[in-house]
């Protein structure tokens, strides 16, 4: 996923972005990819242009979500989740402003119940290769893969494979006022090639908005080191399912989607060390078999917590 305003990394919600490129005409959703801040390329070159560049960058995070019905599911009775995902990477120095990375990313989803249709975890071990344009302290243009195996249970499979590519750069319209434009490419989802878009305002010194999903977010500076944000996520992923003895999910790529809105802090007591905890309501859960059929989507509500830990070093 590509957005402007952060630069956090992991592949969870890479397919989102560009949904939610799509998202602000329509909605629905995917799976990984790259929170990263996207501004226009600066014409500055040279040592005092790239010393802000994190040689390396760790990214922790951890959530989980309380119980919820889902329709047509009833006897599994109320479905909690928790996820977890690592994020380690390297920058390498090629060229002025540009650099390469490379790196390793684990991501799991285990679920409280599960049977024939619905999995008791969802599983992402990528590697991931980029070129990035770097702006100051943020990237001005990105150009990533990440191949790696997305499957469900404990069944890596070779048609587990898959390798989502993303590229987008951000245009400066005002000193204030970015966008960013872009495309995600994926085999397992629905849409396998999509646009990517929003913008992002830094209203003044203290406040932000940042009109990107699938982390749209208002957030406010109250000192240096502290700020609180308000904001919507969508969570989830595409995968492939292993053998099941239901016809209709046996080996199927499928989604499964998150739909969340809440709030949070973040505190950064040094440069390139930020921890986040956030918690709110997750409005609809799904997973959507979109070749085979069956799609089930929660009754109801659940809230959920979570917590990140990154760091980056120079």
């Amino acid at each position: 996923m590509i957005i402007p305003g952060r630069r956090r990394h992991g592949t969870r919600d890479a397919h989102f972005a560009a949904i939610g490129a799509l998202a602000l005409c329509t909605i629905i959703a995917a799976h990984a990819g790259d929170k990263t801040v996207l501004n226009s390329p600066p014409p500055e070159t040279g040592p005092a242009a790239t010393s802000s560049v994190p040689a390396w960058s760790f990214d922790v995070d951890t959530d989980y979500v309380l119980g919820s019905h889902f329709r047509h599911l009833e006897g599994l009775g109320a479905q909690a989740d928790s996820f977890y995902e690592v994020e380690a990477l390297r920058r390498f120095h090629i060229v002025d402003n540009v650099y390469f990375r490379v790196g390793v990313d684990v991501s799991r989803f285990d679920f409280s119940r599960s049977n024939a249709v619905f999995p008791y975890s969802l599983n992402a071990l990528a590697g991931e290769l980029a070129l990035e344009y770097w702006h100051g302290d943020d990237i001005g243009a990105l150009l990533k893969v990440s191949p790696g195996v997305y499957f469900a249970r404990d069944h890596i499979t070779e048609n587990s494979f898959d390798f989502p590519i993303e590229a987008g750069t951000g245009i400066k319209i005002t000193r204030t006022f970015s966008l960013a434009i872009g495309v995600t490419t994926g085999l397992l989802r629905a849409w396998p090639v999509l646009p990517v878009g929003g913008f992002v305002w830094d209203v003044n010194d203290q406040l932000k908005i940042n009109a990107v999903l699938p982390e749209p977010r208002v957030s406010y500076q109250f000192f240096r080191g502290f700020q609180a944000f308000a904001g919507g996520e969508l969570a989830g992923g595409g995968f492939r399912n292993g053998p099941t003895n239901d016809r209709r999910t046996n080996n199927a790529a499928f989604q499964y989607t998150e739909l969340r809105g809440g709030g949070g802090i973040i505190y950064t007591p040094h440069k390139g060390i930020d921890f986040e905890a956030s918690a709110g309501w997750v409005f609809q859960r799904e997973i959507d078999f979109f070749h085979s059929g069956p799609d089930f989507k929660t009754r109801a509500g659940a809230p959920y917590f979570k917590l990140d830990l990154s760091v980056d070093l120079f």
